[in-house]
């Protein structure tokens, strides 16, 4: 058995890409639109559980007034 045969038994090797049909890849208006419509509920819960918390305690944080009133307050 020669080193031609092992070569020769394989199936060619393609260089060309696979064949997509014309405008894959690119959403279309109707997708894009149902897209938007399931991301927009996943952004308002991260805003609404995390970004405005977060943006209140940095807000709140920036007042050293507030400081004294956490200490002076017993409770």
């Amino acid at each position: 058995m020669s080193t031609d045969q092992l070569v020769a038994a394989r199936p060619p090797i393609s260089v060309k890409r696979p064949w997509r049909p014309h405008g894959h890849g690119h959403l279309r208006r109707s997708d894009f639109r149902w897209g938007i419509a399931f991301i927009v509920p996943y952004a308002a819960v991260l805003f609404a559980f995390i970004l405005y918390p977060f943006g209140y305690a940095l807000w709140m944080a920036s007042k050293p007034s507030l400081y004294a009133d956490l200490i002076a307050d017993a409770h």
